[in-house]
């Protein structure tokens, strides 16, 4: 992609990891059209329901924008972006926060749109019902691609106001928030400490 030329080969590796630990959220995203009745009951199973549809529009108008919008929206992104930079949050300064969220939902999106067709994915199934945990609510799901493998995927939500927002995901049996909190951090250390390095990489 012409956009991305000028950028280091260490910013190439930061991409592709953050990509590989984040594909298959979208594509479970895509495929959970597929459910049980008894699931249609649960609200928090319904709200992923309508995310899916939307995520799985805009794949198929290999959108960009329209997938920016998506995961901007729904997903909890403020939070996760404090997470992501732990310590490293209190040295972005307020006028450039927005920059770096937007540049967050922006990268997930461009590497969804630009990857997530090599995926084939047949079904997914709701394993059982959303259950609690502590203020956040969990969603399970299992996968099946058209290759016949399976494979497991948990949701975490967050409750806000009478909707909820997706905070992180359990793929392959671990979550992706702490993994993009180390490479975020881990960046930024590379960067000795210059938040707005990483702040620019994702905007490119």
């Amino acid at each position: 992609m012409p956009e991305f030329a000028a950028i280091p080969s260490r910013h190439s590796t930061f991409r592709r990891s953050i990509f590989s630990a984040l594909l298959g959220v979208i594509v479970v995203l895509g495929a959970m059209t597929l459910t049980t009745s008894e699931a249609r009951a649960d609200q928090a199973v319904k709200f992923m329901q309508r995310v899916a549809g939307e995520l799985l529009r805009a794949h198929k108008a290999n959108s960009l924008p329209q997938m920016t919008r998506v995961i901007r929206s729904r997903g909890d992104v403020a939070a996760i972006g404090r997470f992501s930079l732990g310590t490293y949050y209190a040295r972005l300064k307020r006028g450039r926060r927005n920059s770096y969220f937007n540049g967050m939902t922006k990268f997930m999106a461009r590497y969804v749109i630009d990857q997530s067709k090599s995926y084939r994915v047949a079904s997914a199934t709701v394993l059982r019902p959303s259950k609690p945990r502590g203020r956040d609510v969990l969603v399970d799901t299992q996968v099946t691609m058209t290759s016949g493998a399976t494979y497991n995927v948990q949701w975490l939500l967050s409750r806000r106001g009478n909707t909820f927002k997706v905070r992180d995901i359990n793929v392959l049996s671990f979550w992706v928030l702490p993994h993009q909190r180390n490479l975020f951090r881990s960046y930024v250390r590379k960067a000795n400490g210059d938040v707005n390095a990483l702040v620019l990489a994702l905007n490119q």
